[in-house]
């Protein structure tokens, strides 16, 4: 929720009300990053200082959709600092969101003549290209894009989509691989304890005499509606390439009583039959394979967000229905591999009615 920002005096300093604007934007609080940055724009600052708000007041607005705003704003970046590759790459997002390709290929033109290793904008420009039907010229742009910054996930899945379109499809699903890999490898890790709930039987024998961690096709999950995504994509490569990410689920075990939650015995420790077992998450390192960790989210209506491989992974594997809430999830997810090297075992706990021989 974007929470009115009232300035008193102490904020009405140049820098700490930068700042807060700043955090605004970041907490995606837009309103009140544009009120901050309107009253800067008051403060007769030097013409360098004063087009970076102007852009950054046009980032907030064109975050909200209101582009003719932020072209606006971006205008007055430009007319005060010529030189600006980052407002003349903005306009040109502006513009393209507003499907006036030609207009963001002008800019993106200009953006790169200012700064030649500007590889979000070849991107960009690529990405104009591609909505014009020119797929040769956006593979061209993506190709310069991942010459200069080559783990860029979202580079190599764009030049996916354009592969794909021209019919080359393996060169589309190694592009789609490539883009879930750094996308994988990009996730913030998270540092906790976190338990492991299993029927005690051979697999999970084997799974801690070798120190290996099973990871899962979640099709083969017992909740049908977790994880459907690749129900949800077009293309037979793009799911042959998701089709590879695979998950293990631990329930989180910050607090004691963590250990004593009946539904998680019962559902997965086959009726207190089996163990949990306790991982040591933060001092988990398995350095060969690409994999990521972190907390589940749990809302009312699961959707997916197509906007970025990032965000289709996020709200694809990281998001679950608030029924299912009381698991307190943590899932690793790994890419193209069945099995990851175990986390440092803090603890093994039997449930009630493990048998003895056992």
């Amino acid at each position: 929720m974007d929470i009115p920002y009232t300035l008193n005096m102490k904020e009405m300093e140049p820098g700490k009300l930068a700042k807060k604007a700043a955090e605004h934007y970041q907490a995606r609080e837009y309103d009140s990053a544009i009120k901050c940055y309107s009253q800067l724009i008051l403060m007769c600052l030097n013409a360098n200082i004063e087009a970076q708000v102007y852009n950054n007041r046009g980032n907030a607005y064109s975050a909200k959709g209101e582009h003719e705003k932020a072209i606006k704003d971006y205008d007055k970046a430009i007319e005060l600092k010529p030189d600006y590759a980052e407002a003349y790459g903005n306009r040109g997002n502006a513009y393209s969101a507003k499907g006036e390709q030609e207009k963001a290929i002008k800019d993106y033109d200009k953006s790169i003549e200012l700064r030649p290793d500007y590889a979000q904008v070849y991107n960009n420009r690529g990405n104009a290209y591609y909505d014009k039907g020119e797929h040769e010229k956006a593979i061209k742009d993506y190709d310069k894009a991942i010459e200069l910054k080559p783990d860029d996930a979202e580079t190599y899945y764009n030049r996916g989509h354009a592969y794909y379109d021209k019919g080359e499809q393996e060169k589309a699903i190694k592009d789609y691989d490539e883009s879930i890999l750094w996308a994988v490898k990009k996730i913030k890790r998270e540092e906790v304890t976190v338990y492991q709930f299993r029927p005690l039987n051979q697999n999970t024998l084997e799974a801690l005499i070798n120190e290996k961690l099973h990871l899962a096709d979640p099709s083969t999950f017992n909740d049908p509606m977790d994880c459907p995504l690749l129900e949800s994509l077009s293309g037979k490569p793009r799911k042959r390439s998701f089709g590879k990410i695979r998950v293990v689920c631990f329930s989180d075990a910050k607090e004691k009583t963590s250990i004593d939650n009946t539904l998680m015995w019962s559902h997965y420790a086959d009726g207190h039959r089996g163990i949990a077992i306790e991982y040591d998450m933060a001092h988990f390192e398995e350095k060969n394979l690409p994999w990521a960790f972190k907390e589940v989210r749990y809302e009312e209506k699961v959707e997916y967000n197509f906007s970025s491989v990032s965000a289709l992974i996020d709200s694809g594997f990281f998001v679950k229905n608030k029924l299912w809430e009381y698991e307190k999830e943590y899932r690793l997810i790994g890419f193209n591999t069945d099995f990851l090297s175990a986390p440092p075992i803090k603890s093994i706990t039997f449930g009630m009615k493990c048998p003895d021989e056992e």
